[in-house]
């Protein structure tokens, strides 16, 4: 990273936020919409049948392991290298989504020293899920979308615009601002298709 991260009038940024937790790098999950709180916590959780294993979008892989009560651990497998993702799958008004997180430590991010790194704010992001046996269907946030209709009152919840719309309230707040919004038009970007890959891993591995 060349230059400080600055927000909009020039102030340093949340930190590590502007990283966008690396999600908003790997482009099969990222739409650089983040917040600071869980938008599925521990109590709004719910496992997912048929969810976990391993599926493919053309280039790119993606591995999902069940940890148990609606928590996964994620690895992203793109061109530019591999990444790894903890995530919590659960009910926002009628979708099904997943509320996803980077793992600073198994993602090492470049430039940065341990205790830098120690600082930083891993940004979620929702990701909403269509699942139908060995098809699974993902889409984001639409960043532009989400950026006007907070601009213009569509969308009430606290926010910051810097290199990624970072929403700053709380979890109850979240849920009950966007629950309604996932279903506007526009709302979402393009969805991408997975298909499964026979064999994938279901459970994650136990800690080392």
């Amino acid at each position: 990273m060349s230059k400080p991260d600055v927000g909009p009038r020039g102030g340093p940024s949340r930190p590590g936020v502007n990283l966008a937790a690396l999600l908003c790098v790997a482009g099969s999950m990222g739409g650089c919409v983040l917040s600071v709180a869980p938008i599925v916590d521990e109590e709004h959780a719910v496992e997912v049948p048929g969810l976990a294993g391993a599926w493919v979008a053309d280039d790119d892989t993606a591995t999902i392991a069940s940890v148990g009560d609606g928590d996964y651990r994620v690895t992203l497998v793109e061109d530019d290298g591999r990444s790894r993702f903890s995530a919590r799958t659960g009910k926002l008004g009628e979708r099904l989504v997943l509320d996803a997180w980077a793992e600073l430590e198994g993602n090492g991010p470049a430039g940065l020293t341990e205790s830098v790194v120690g600082t930083l704010i891993p940004g979620h992001v929702l990701i909403v899920l269509e699942l139908e046996g060995d098809r699974l269907r993902t889409a984001v946030l639409e960043a532009d979308s989400v950026v006007a209709a907070i601009r213009t009152g569509a969308l009430r919840t606290p926010s910051h615009e810097d290199e990624a719309m970072l929403l700053t309230g709380s979890t109850d707040s979240l849920r009950a601002a966007l629950a309604g919004y996932l279903e506007r038009p526009g709302a979402l970007a393009e969805w991408r298709e997975w298909t499964r890959v026979a064999g994938g891993a279901t459970e994650a591995p136990p800690p080392e």
